[in-house]
C-alpha cells in the first residue's frame, strides 16, 4: 500500500466486521471513518468513489497474484 490509498474499505462498504492490523515504515497520516460518513462521501464525492475502486481493484490482482504463486509452489 502506498501514500494515499486506502485499507479496510471493502469490509466498511460490505458493512461487514474485521479488524486487521497495519505497520507502517515512517511517519503516517490515518483518518478513521465510519460506514455511515464512508457512505455519504462517496455519494457526495465521485472521485473518491473512483479512487476507492480503483484501490480495491489493485488489492484483489495483488491478492490473486499472491494466490497463483501459492498454488504454483
Amino acid at each position: 500500500v502506498g501514500p494515499g490509498e486506502v485499507i479496510g474499505e471493502s469490509v466498511l462498504r460490505r458493512g461487514q466486521l474485521r479488524s486487521a492490523t497495519v505497520t507502517t515504515i515512517g511517519p503516517s497520516e490515518v483518518l478513521r471513518i465510519d460506514r455511515d460518513d464512508l457512505a455519504r462521501l462517496l455519494k457526495e464525492l465521485p472521485v473518491l468513489k473512483e479512487t476507492m475502486d480503483a484501490t480495491a481493484a489493485r488489492h484483489v490482482a495483488a491478492a490473486v497474484q499472491v494466490l497463483a504463486v501459492q498454488e504454483a509452489l
